[in-house]
């Protein structure tokens, strides 16, 4: 063989012949590329959002308060509490906005605006429907349209006419908050007022019984609040008794025929 015949280069129709070879290939495997790349993204996100959900609830429970809907709102408060760097609470990893719903009957049997909630005394009553969602969509902002509880339901489980929809690029993280709310109930035995107060706060009065029937009074607590129970006369009452509520739980305030006492029931 001679020296030329050695040196020889690719003809043009085998050139033609590789690159068609190599076109066939990448329009094969460039999909399968592009759904690893995006199913690794989902998941991440998925796993973000579920991260969001667990720092939100040692938000609550350390500062006994829950930040509103509104994006500068929520994201700011979780930003001291998330693993997540600040710049990722509020967006996705492509950069897109997430979204935080709350249930417009959170606390009310009928829909209210959710403005956030920040305990101070306790509530009067259990919350009717303590749920949110975080919602991100890898490929634009998630929405942030007027919510009434129809379509939050809706939206929540996932049924005909829900204006988010659960999918590939969609991604839902479901909450439910009642777990965090515990009943307080204060029973006043004494002829005179109590008093008792939450995380330090204003102190409230306990109504007096009247020998027959006890003075009661029921609060609902977030989980890990801390209650100080005051002895009569109040106010102004002496400081005798404080309870971390880390369930539901019931206080009396009694007597053993000398002394008066706070014991749990």
């Amino acid at each position: 063989m001679s020296a030329v015949d050695r040196q020889r280069g690719f003809s043009l129709m085998e050139l033609i012949g590789v690159m068609a070879v190599l076109a066939i290939l990448s329009a094969v495997l460039a999909p399968s590329v592009f759904d690893l790349i995006n199913n690794a993204y989902a998941k991440q996100e998925q796993e973000n959002l579920e991260s969001l959900a667990a720092d939100l609830r040692r938000l609550i429970q350390a500062e006994q308060r829950i930040p509103s809907s509104n994006r500068t709102n929520w994201s700011s408060a979780l930003a001291t509490f998330s693993d997540l760097p600040a710049s990722r609470v509020l967006s996705n990893e492509r950069g897109f906005l997430r979204t935080l719903y709350f249930d417009p009957r959170f606390f009310t049997t009928s829909d209210s605006n959710f403005n956030g909630y920040t305990q101070a005394g306790g509530l009067t009553g259990a919350p009717v429907s303590p749920r949110a969602m975080f919602i991100s969509n890898l490929r634009g902002n998630a929405p942030q349209p007027s919510m009434n509880s129809a379509e939050f339901d809706r939206i929540w489980n996932q049924t005909a006419g829900a204006s988010v929809v659960e999918g590939a690029d969609v991604k839902i993280t479901r909450m439910n908050f009642g777990d965090l709310f515990h009943r307080l109930t204060v029973i006043n035995t004494a002829t005179a007022q109590a008093g008792f107060s939450v995380e330090g706060g204003v102190a409230q009065a306990l109504i007096a019984g009247n020998g027959t029937t006890d003075g009661i009074s029921t609060r609902f607590l977030i989980d890990g609040s801390r209650v100080e129970f005051y002895g009569t006369p109040f106010p102004p009452g002496v400081l005798t008794t404080v309870v971390v509520v880390n369930d539901s739980v019931s206080m009396r305030y009694t007597t053993d025929g000398s002394s008066w006492f706070w014991v749990p029931l």
